[in-house]
């Protein structure tokens, strides 16, 4: 069987097809694809599991400098004071070829001002941009709420937060406790009905991250908060290391505890 082929139409004068309005895409203007397995990439995710604010930024960028470069311009002209929020969102819809990169570069920053960091807190203060299009929501960071946040934890784990597996199924925050330490849970199984048609249910589990997403160990919140001091110890030991530029790089204080 033979595809049907439109015959071409022979042009006669004034019936030449009108130009099209469409805009040609720039073929330098074109997005990158990210290499989660690029070192820098797992370097800078790494400092920021320990609360390194300065690697917050770094990593900001590092998702920035995949999007395309007329994307990575408007972000700036918006820094800088100018009404691009419009076209900025348009960007972070999932049908934008560098929506992740933008959003993943959003979220950075408002974690670093978070914990502290003095020019992501002057570029996320009073952002609408900052507020709304970032990949965590802000309701997540909320002490003591109890909420039910869905997130693909593929996404988070792209993101930098690779601690959370990139294959949980209905992956969701519940809250995150004073003493720093995020209830999570996935959908960890399936109970089919029984004979009759009754008992069907989806099974959950739970999971439990530090402030800085972290795995902490532990099927319950009591072992949890056990295994939670081991995780601060840890972190503590690392900024004892004057290499790691403390005074400059660590967190100003932990949003948890408002301090």
């Amino acid at each position: 069987m033979k595809w049907f082929q439109r015959t071409p139409r022979e042009a006669t004068p004034g019936s030449e097809a009108a130009p099209s309005s469409a805009p040609v895409p720039d073929p330098e203007d074109a997005a990158r694809k990210p290499d989660y397995r690029d070192r820098q990439y797992r370097a800078l995710a790494a400092r920021c599991a320990m609360g390194d604010i300065a690697a917050m930024m770094d990593l900001s960028l590092w998702h920035l400098s995949h999007a395309r470069p007329s994307t990575q311009t408007l972000l700036r002209e918006y820094d800088n004071g100018l009404e691009r929020f419009a076209e900025l969102s348009r960007r972070c819809r999932f049908d934008s070829p560098d929506w992740f990169s933008l959003k993943a570069c959003i979220t950075w920053r408002c974690q670093a001002a978070r914990y502290g960091h003095e020019e992501a807190r002057k570029l996320v203060e009073g952002s609408y941009l900052h507020r709304t299009c970032g990949i965590l929501q802000e309701s997540t960071h909320r002490v003591g709420s109890y909420g039910s946040e869905l997130y693909y934890s593929g996404e988070l784990n792209r993101l930098g937060l690779t601690d959370i597996d990139s294959g949980l199924s209905e992956f969701g925050m519940h809250s995150l406790l004073p003493e720093g330490i995020f209830v999570a849970y996935y959908q960890s199984g399936y109970c089919p009905a029984d004979e009759y048609g009754f008992g069907r249910e989806d099974e959950y589990a739970s999971l439990f991250y530090d402030e800085f997403f972290n795995r902490i160990p532990g099927k319950t919140i009591e072992e949890a908060r056990r295994n939670h001091g081991k995780l601060l110890k840890k972190r503590e030991a690392y900024w004892a290391n004057p290499a790691h530029d403390a005074p400059r790089r660590k967190y100003r204080r932990l949003h948890s505890q408002g301090k």
